[in-house]
């Protein structure tokens, strides 16, 4: 019971960090044993909003007859510069990002940067905005007001009216860990930093950082809430209105088997931390840690109130004085189930000796896990109070990106050791029913993850390849079919689809190409 008991150790005499004065404390629970980002597209069915370099455009969506409605300037070219080259150089700009729609608000992220250069002194200030805008009348978008926060962009979204915003921001210590410059908020009246009261430390102090939470009211353009994190990953994953963020480090403790200490554990760790949006304000609801190294937030998933996150374990033993000579060590994985305290109702571990387990699919109650040697288990993941367990019989299965295909079941791609990619349909017990090895010139799909598009119901698999946009269906007799491949002026890498009515749009930050549902045949392209 040498690292089994060592852990429970570990977990039981887990001592704080020392803090800075003045912040909350984020106290780990130990237990026994994780959408995002910008795009610059969105659409709510009815209209189409586009970031086309510093513009934002507007078109409404109709089939054939679809129409640009307007193009609005949403960015600040870079102006200031001196009229000679000895002349200092003083001037700001600023580059859209992102686009968040609500009903009639839409928010617009950007990387606001300014820059001074006197003699003897060369400054400069750099933060994500936040610019809300009235869309009430598509034809003339109207500038509500303008906010910001240090950081550069990670996550965001909209949840009952409120628009969310996580930031990665620098931060810059003394010697004894105090921060000696906080993040900043900004607004019409300037920056100001956030207050302490509002800001947490993490209990491991895992990794040298800071994530932002700023929440805004888009119905009356008012900022309500602003947080920090200090040593926490600001890669979060957002579900239902909670963002989990994670933390990763090293538990050290003497073994249980040897109390005199001659033997030592040493265990990888993460900590996660639940914040939810209440109301106007950000809380934070759960701290839970688990065994192993959780790598990035597509390691979680929330489901009917369960978290379920995999994880790396690295476990070791040694003999003190000598670390570097490790008497025992133990790798593997784990995928977790947790509760809304982030307390644990299920596991399912990999056995010693095992790969690992590198990529998680999460499919309701169904998990589809694929380790660093190619192969893949298929989890049924039960309901807690019951332990998950991988169920037997079923074939490797490969996947490395996931959508569900209407009844049928589901289709995946799955990257080759020669950066060719198999796409395949699965049925609901993920039996493969046909695949198709696509070129390499595919090797992009996976790296535009949404533009990969299903619609089981107008039989649609559709993703980018390097110079196309791809559009394949499927027959239950005869297997995948090629529909059609749309052909932009530049590489597609970037090209998103969606259904809306009876038709299918592709789009990039040049074109958008209009398509009958019914057959795919091109009925209209509109030029920006």
């Amino acid at each position: 019971d040498d690292l089994s008991g060592a852990m429970e150790q570990i977990e039981a005499n887990a001592q704080n960090f020392s803090l800075a004065d003045d912040l909350t404390v984020l106290s780990a629970a130990r237990i026994d044993d994780p959408g995002k980002g910008s795009d610059y597209i969105t659409s709510d069915g009815k209209y189409l909003y586009v970031l086309d370099d510093r513009e934002l455009l507007i078109l409404q969506l109709d089939g054939e007859n679809t129409r640009l409605l307007s193009r609005t300037w949403v960015g600040i070219s870079w102006s200031g510069r001196g009229e000679e080259p000895s002349e200092p150089v003083s001037g700001y700009e600023k580059t859209p990002l992102g686009l968040y729609c609500d009903g009639d608000r839409l928010a617009v992220t950007g990387d606001w940067y300014g820059y001074n250069n006197t003699p003897g002194d060369i400054n400069y200030t750099e933060y994500t905005a936040v610019d809300i805008y009235d869309i009430k009348n598509p034809s003339a978008p109207r500038l509500l007001a303008s906010f910001g926060q240090s950081g550069s962009p990670v996550s965001a979204g909209v949840k009952d009216g409120l628009f969310y915003l996580v930031t990665d921001a620098p931060v810059y210590e003394d010697t004894s860990g105090k921060p000696t410059e906080l993040p900043l908020s900004y607004s019409a009246s300037g920056a100001e930093s956030i207050p302490y009261s509002n800001i947490c430390y993490a209990e491991a102090g895992c990794v040298n950082g800071c994530s932002v939470i700023g929440l805004y009211d888009l119905k009356n353009s008012r900022r309500v809430d602003t947080r920090a994190i200090l040593g926490v990953n600001s890669d979060v994953y957002a579900a239902d209105g909670k963002l989990f963020f994670y933390g990763l480090r090293t538990a050290v403790s003497p073994s249980r088997s040897l109390p005199s200490g001659d033997e030592t554990a040493q265990i990888v760790c993460t900590d996660i931390y639940c914040w939810s949006i209440d109301g106007e304000s950000l809380t934070l609801k759960a701290v839970g840690t688990v065994n192993g190294a959780l790598s990035d937030s597509g390691c979680l998933d929330l489901h009917n109130g369960v978290l379920r996150c995999l994880t790396s374990l690295d476990q070791r033993l040694y003999t003190s004085g000598t670390p570097e000579q490790w008497d025992k060590r133990v790798t593997g994985s784990a995928l977790y189930l947790l509760d809304e305290e982030l307390h644990p109702v299920g596991k399912i571990a990999a056995d010693e000796g095992e790969a690992q387990l590198c990529w998680v699919g999460f499919m309701g109650d169904k998990a589809v896990m694929t380790s660093d040697d190619g192969r893949s288990v298929l989890a049924d993941l039960l309901d807690p109070p019951g332990t998950p367990s991988a169920l037997p019989g079923i074939p490797a299965v490969k996947a490395q990106a996931i959508r569900p295909y209407g009844e049928t079941g589901c289709t995946a791609f799955y990257r080759t050791e020669d950066r060719k990619l198999e796409l395949t349909v699965f049925d609901g017990n993920m039996k493969s029913l046909d695949t198709i090895l696509l070129g390499s010139d595919h090797s992009s799909t996976l790296e535009n993850l949404p533009g990969y598009t299903v619609d089981g119901a107008a039989d649609i698999i559709a993703f980018s390849a390097d110079d196309s946009y791809c559009i394949y269906g499927f027959d239950k007799k005869d297997g995948f079919c090629f529909r059609s491949a749309v052909y932009f002026n530049d590489w597609a890498w970037n090209a998103r689809g969606f259904s809306a009515g009876d038709w299918f749009y592709v789009v990039d930050s040049r074109e958008l190409v209009i398509l009958a549902k019914s057959d795919l045949t091109e009925t209209g392209r509109i030029y920006f």
